[in-house]
């Protein structure tokens, strides 16, 4: 369990929505009893309960993980949604949100967003920091600057060019997929040149012939589709460690593949069938 001492403006700024409940007001700075909670909490300790109102018991001395101290009895206020304070590869947990003024520590950390390029705030909040105390140090050991901005893009590089480079692959399947379903057809309608002749001369509709050509092609896009589904469903694991917020076997991202898959096949297939519509019952009969 993590505990945080945060001001009334800590979930705003930084973007963290309040699930149910409020978030902190002026009075619970003064009366020190009020905490949130975040959604992993509720699910660890009070499944399927409603955690406002609840009280816990927690300690004065808490630093991270710290259980020790004097026991203070708080009243849960609120329940803010999770975060992944260490990476997006670990699993939220349950955390515990409290008043700043209830445990002042030797070094806070005060966070600010800007409407522009953050890196303007590297000169403006270490000014801003001394007009209200000039005593009050903004450095880490040894002089190094403790001001910086929490772009997370370089964490993620790793991430994106994975992303970037099984989407590409995924694209050039696609394509090749789509020739292939063309060029097959397309020697399909004229190795049956003959027979979609005789077929129009018998009174075919134009429109027959096309969903003649066009059931040939998704009947094999389709099983195409399903051997697809089934072995990405078998490659699940390799995929989960580069997906986040959904699951590596998503019915909706499954379904959405699929739906694509399908559009493409069904495009690919129009082309060949249209030409088949054009073929001259005289020529062909006569071709054979």
């Amino acid at each position: 369990m993590w505990f945080f001492t945060v001001s009334p403006g800590y979930f705003r700024t930084m973007r963290i929505p309040i699930r149910r409940g409020r978030g902190f007001i002026g009075a619970d700075l003064t009366s020190g009893t009020a905490v949130l909670v975040n959604e992993a909490f509720v699910r660890a300790f009070w499944p399927g309960l409603d955690p406002i109102g609840r009280q816990v018991t927690l300690h004065k001395a808490v630093q991270g993980r710290s259980d020790f101290g004097e026991p203070m009895p708080s009243t849960v206020v609120g329940v803010v949604g999770d975060v992944h304070h260490f990476g997006l590869d670990t699993p939220p947990e349950p955390q515990v949100y409290v008043p700043f003024t209830r445990n002042v520590w030797g070094h806070m950390m005060l966070v600010a967003r800007a409407a522009t390029a953050p890196a303007g705030l590297m000169t403006i909040l270490p000014r801003t920091v001394r007009q209200v105390d000039p005593d009050i140090p903004m450095t880490l050991g040894g002089g190094t600057s403790a001001v910086g901005t929490m772009d997370v893009t370089g964490g993620l590089a790793s991430r994106e060019l994975d992303t970037w480079l099984l989407g590409g692959f995924a694209a050039a399947a696609l394509i090749l997929a789509a020739i292939g379903i063309y060029g097959l057809l397309a020697y399909s309608v004229a190795q049956r040149r003959h027979e979609i002749g005789i077929r129009v001369a018998l009174g075919a509709s134009r429109g027959e012939v096309v969903r003649l050509v066009v059931e040939d092609g998704m009947r094999l896009a389709a099983i195409g589709i399903a051997l697809g589904a089934g072995g990405a469903l078998a490659l699940t694991r390799l995929l989960a460690a580069l997906l986040y917020g959904i699951g590596a076997s998503d019915p909706g991202t499954f379904a959405a593949a699929a739906t694509l898959l399908s559009l493409v096949a069904l495009l690919a297939c129009y082309v060949p069938a249209r030409r088949a519509t054009r073929v001259d019952p005289m020529v062909a009969l006569r071709y054979e």
